[in-house]
């Protein structure tokens, strides 16, 4: 776990005695694949950090609809889960793990402590609060502007490079949460990119057939 802890931008600008509390202290937590777990502005555990696995950071409206804002990968830092850090940061976004995962927990007494005594930890969550809410923009860029073959074109590109396959292991429902739409939307323009020929539907399993006409939709 210590060697995880030295990849934190602000490792090095501690003190002996703030490495020593921090190591001491954090937690390690393993999840299954599906966990699900909610941040809001009420909710503070402290800093995550994905040692192993994937996740999604997602938002679902009252009616049930989700929308993917952006993932969480190895040596990636959650900062929802230090909200207190950020007193006036209100929202409720949930984490969904998409594999079995490993995360490490620095508790939230114990980063408030060393944020006190050392500025490079509240630099290093407002950069990251920052970093996350320009591809949150991002997103909602794409909602707004782009059209919904654009989007789910990327959505499956982005799939590619996750699972590392061109065969993916997906399904309409997932796509749709993905995109936060409806679920007959995906399955009619899935129907349309498998008439053009950019791809091959079976149960549970999307194979892209023509990766450069996918990335130029």
């Amino acid at each position: 776990m210590h060697n995880y802890l030295e990849t934190l931008p602000f490792w090095k600008e501690l003190t002996d005695d703030q490495k020593q509390l921090l190591s001491t202290h954090i937690i390690e937590r393993s999840f299954q694949k599906g966990d699900i777990l909610n941040h809001g502005s009420q909710e503070c555990t402290g800093l995550e950090m994905m040692v192993k696995g994937q996740a999604r950071i997602f938002m679902m409206s009252p009616q049930g609809n989700e929308i993917t804002l952006y993932r969480l990968l190895e040596q990636d830092v959650c900062v929802l889960s230090a909200a207190c850090m950020i007193h006036s940061l209100t929202f409720t976004v949930s984490m969904e793990f998409e594999t079995d995962a490993v995360i490490l927990l620095i508790p939230k007494q114990i980063l408030q402590i060393v944020s006190l005594q050392n500025c490079r930890v509240k630099d290093f969550t407002m950069e990251l609060v920052a970093d996350r809410f320009s591809s949150v923009m991002n997103t909602m860029h794409d909602v707004m502007f782009s059209s919904n073959e654009h989007r789910l074109a990327q959505a499956l590109l982005t799939q590619m490079q996750l699972q590392e396959a061109t065969s993916l292991q997906l399904t309409h429902d997932t796509l749709a949460h993905e995109l936060g739409t409806a679920r007959e939307v995906v399955s009619r323009l899935l129907k349309q990119f498998q008439r053009d020929g950019l791809l091959q539907q079976s149960r549970g399993c999307i194979t892209i057939l023509d990766e450069q006409r996918l990335s130029r939709l």
